[in-house]
């Protein structure tokens, strides 16, 4: 359960709770859980105004706009963003101590923060794919150029040392990026007491395109064979996670013979990834089947005239089941980025491929017509498939001349022209994946190595605790957790989160090569010699120029 005295103190200032109460849960480290049936559309949760912490809530604090008036000479907000404002606001509450009107809620905020801003320059090297150390990178340099156009006004407030530096900023602005609520008046949004104990559901599956039909063949070799390594899909259905939750857990078990989600590898590269796992890779859903599908979580709004911000249950509940929250779509990358955790089975990651280890003939790159698609657009789903906008390009590079010239209308809404087309989309593709899996500086099977272990000593943490010393703790954990607020964590890494994160990608290139293997069946075992001269080709020309990074919106 939540801190009593925090309890007591939303209770007193106007919280409504509805049918739900915070506590402790195993997806997530805190949540909200429901102490009764709940029904679609019902309101759980009213945040009145006077205790949310925004942008308007800073203004009116005399000592802040005085100080935001000196160093801003006339400026609005002293020239601050919305979101350095509200920052700034969250450090000065925090100086304040138990006197500030906040306390309460402060004092239980997490203190150690796991989003990519956080990451230092190694840690970030060890996402290893090029896109992942990008934006570990962007997010700092963004975090510490906030900090830079912050620091004149912390240090005009007259904030400790502690509390004016580069570490108290990078708290203060993960803690925003992970908890805010979106204000209709308010660009950061808003720090909402009780309200952002709500763990995240994604939303339910995108439609992906699928690349087999019912006479693709089976795949050259079973399960039932010697050899055989399990392929884990990598894809799924959903997760659930929160800020730093602890809730993110990729399967540690080998595949057992006769798993549905097992084949056997057909190239010496692929034999070398190692994979686990025991599900197979869901293909998503179509758009139409997405509504009402009862994966989906709650939502909030603001209340103009109640002036309070409500949380919805947008499905039934049951008395005991925790009431997730749903924020949008988001890769486990931007859920890394911004919230400080991934998700074992997201179904809207993406892992972008190069488009420059395809080894297209030169006939196919030089083709009239679109361009390959940006890199935003060339990725993978984590069921190995391709983005649409990847495939429909492919397909056109594999159509024959005839089939431009009399179906291009087809190619064009990146329609399938030929079962041959899309298994020469798959060779392409397979290739590729596995010449840019040759490039990382650890092989999959490394990774899950070291995964593995890692959730041995997380287990064995957690066996301590429950042990015979931990039972008898049990009564004074709580207590214990909320009188060190300073302490509180949830135990995850950066270190740690680097390398789910890396699995998760390199998962989903691995499953397109087993996507291939399903399909080609007997021509599975010729992408070797092409992996090869794609990666030849693809070292010889360098590292493939990419945009520089943007922040993704909050």
């Amino acid at each position: 359960m939540a801190d009593p005295e925090f309890v007591d103190w939303c209770l007193s200032s106007g919280v409504q709770l509805n049918g739900i109460v915070a506590a402790y849960v195993e997806e997530g480290w805190r949540g909200i859980v429901a102490t009764r049936g709940l029904a679609p559309d019902e309101v759980v949760l009213r945040v009145p105004e006077r205790l949310l912490m925004t942008t308007r809530s800073a203004r009116r604090d005399p000592q802040l706009a005085a100080a935001l008036q000196r160093c801003g000479g006339g400026a609005t907000d002293g020239g601050l963003t919305p979101f350095q404002l509200l920052a700034v606001h969250l450090l000065h509450e925090v100086s304040r101590g138990s006197s500030s009107a906040w306390h309460p809620y402060l004092r239980q905020l997490p203190r150690s923060c796991t989003s990519l801003p956080n990451f230092s320059q190694q840690q970030a090297e060890a996402l290893q794919l090029p896109h992942g150390v990008e934006a570990a990178q962007a997010a700092a340099a963004k975090a510490r150029e906030d900090w830079m156009a912050a620091e004149p006004v912390l240090q005009e407030l007259g904030l400790p040392k502690r509390l004016t530096g580069l570490r108290a900023w990078l708290w203060a602005a993960s803690t925003l990026a992970s908890r805010t609520m979106y204000l209709p008046w308010c660009p950061a949004g808003a720090l909402t007491p009780y309200g952002d104990l709500h763990n995240y559901q994604p939303p339910p599956p995108p439609f992906t395109p699928c690349l087999e039909s019912p006479d693709a063949g089976a795949p050259t070799s079973g399960v039932d064979q010697p050899g055989a390594i399990g392929a884990d899909g990598g894809g799924g259905g959903g997760g659930t996670g929160a800020s730093g939750a602890q809730g993110v857990q990729v399967p540690g078990q080998s595949s057992k013979q006769g798993d549905p989600g097992s084949v056997e590898v057909a190239t010496p590269e692929l034999a070398e990834l190692q994979l686990s796992g025991s599900t197979p890779p869901s293909d998503g859903r179509p758009a139409a089947d997405a509504e009402g599908c009862s994966s989906i979580a709650g939502d909030g709004s603001w209340d103009e005239q109640g002036q309070a911000y409500c949380i919805f249950a947008r499905r039934r509940y049951r008395a005991g089941e925790q009431v997730m929250l749903c924020y949008g779509r988001h890769t486990n990358l931007e859920l890394l980025e911004h919230y400080g955790f991934v998700l074992d089975d997201n179904p809207h990651d993406a892992a972008p491929l190069d488009v420059d280890f395809l080894p297209l003939p030169p006939s196919a790159r030089a083709l009239p017509g679109p361009p390959p698609p940006a890199p935003a657009e060339a990725f993978l789903h984590p069921s190995g498939h391709p983005s649409w906008a990847l495939l429909a390009w492919l397909r056109r590079c594999a159509a024959t001349p005839a089939e431009r010239r009399t179906l291009g209308h087809a190619l064009a809404a990146g329609e399938r022209i030929s079962e041959e087309g899309d298994r020469q989309v798959l060779r392409w593709l397979s290739a590729a994946c596995l010449a840019q899996l040759a490039r990382l500086p650890t092989t999959l099977r490394d990774d899950m190595q070291a995964l593995r272990a890692l959730e041995g000593q997380e287990s064995r943490k957690q066996g301590t605790e429950a042990g015979p010393q931990g039972q008898a703790a049990a009564a004074a954990e709580q207590a214990a957790a909320m009188a060190a607020a300073a302490e509180l964590s949830d135990g995850l890494t950066c270190e740690g989160l680097a390398l789910r994160w890396r699995v998760q990608q390199k998962r989903a290139l691995a499953n397109c090569v087993r996507l291939a293997d399903r399909v080609l069946g007997p021509e599975a075992a010729a992408p070797a010699p092409r992996a090869a001269a794609a990666a030849a080709a693809a070292t010889a020309r360098g590292p493939a120029q990419r945009p520089p990074p943007r922040r993704p919106a909050a």
